[in-house]
């Protein structure tokens, strides 16, 4: 059975020394997790819990970058994750970190090594703030891939807000369903951090364009922020979208709640 303090105690022994082998041996210990080396879907909150404060261990200076970058080749989706976090902490602490290594983890198919790389940047961003945004630029860029985006727009909270909000102006023209589902949900928390004038903002601006994200738009302002911001502002939006796109049942329903809105 998984002793996770004692693999925490052993390992931060095995960091201090460096050692591959040292690591290794510490590392075995995951070998009494049954879905660890099974490569099953592992529950997130296993994830959180146990993989992202093993491998905040592993970002130590005294960790051969080397073992880093085998982890994140590893066949097991766990030992990615364990290097993702690694080696995202690393990255915002400073140190130059493989971009390419850093970007295959966010592309990575498996949810894991991906909400390990959320939880570092989530956890420690608000401590490198320009650091992690230098970090989410590019990947929020429209030539990224999705899930690099979504990962990206995930971790924008982390951010102080107004600097986030300036982050997510970048993803006017998204265009993937999923990167729309979390560029919206970027957009409610930043509002709900107290940028709702320039969210509000943001949506009137891209609703006016050719190719606005109209799903993003309309979730968006999904909820009451909205409403009790400016509701007269957030119909205007609806409006200009509906008169470039059309009407569809989802801006049907957002107008609907924030006429009904108290």
């Amino acid at each position: 059975m998984l002793n996770r303090d004692q693999l925490l105690i052993d390992l931060k022994g095995a960091a201090r020394l460096g050692h591959p082998e040292a690591l290794d041996l510490a590392l075995s210990a995951l070998d009494g997790w049954g879905a660890f080396v099974a490569n099953a879907r592992l529950r997130e909150e296993d994830v959180l819990n146990i993989l992202v404060p093993l491998g905040e261990v592993l970002a130590a200076p005294s960790v051969p970058e080397a073992y880093l970058l085998a982890l994140a080749e590893h066949r097991l989706a766990g030992a990615r994750a364990l290097a993702a976090a690694a080696l995202g902490l690393r990255a915002l602490r400073g140190p130059a970190v493989p971009r390419q290594a850093l970007s295959r983890l966010g592309r990575d198919r498996r949810d894991e090594v991906r909400w390990a790389l959320q939880a570092v940047w989530r956890r420690a961003g608000k401590d490198n703030p320009q650091q992690l945004a230098a970090l989410l630029e590019s990947w929020l860029d429209c030539s990224a891939s999705p899930r690099l985006q979504v990962l990206a727009l995930e971790s924008v909270a982390a951010l102080p807000p107004r600097q986030g909000v300036a982050l997510l102006a970048r993803c006017g023209t998204a265009a993937d369903e999923h990167v729309q589902a979390a560029l919206a949900a970027a957009l409610r928390e930043a509002a709900a951090a107290g940028e709702a004038e320039a969210v509000l903002g943001l949506l009137d601006a891209w609703a006016r364009t050719d190719s606005p994200p109209a799903k993003a738009i309309v979730a968006a302002l999904r909820g009451k922020w909205a409403a009790k911001t400016d509701r007269q502002r957030a119909l205007v939006v609806l409006t200009a979208l509906e008169r470039r796109l059309g009407t569809s049942r989802a801006l049907r329903r957002a107008r609907q709640a924030l006429e009904q809105e108290t």
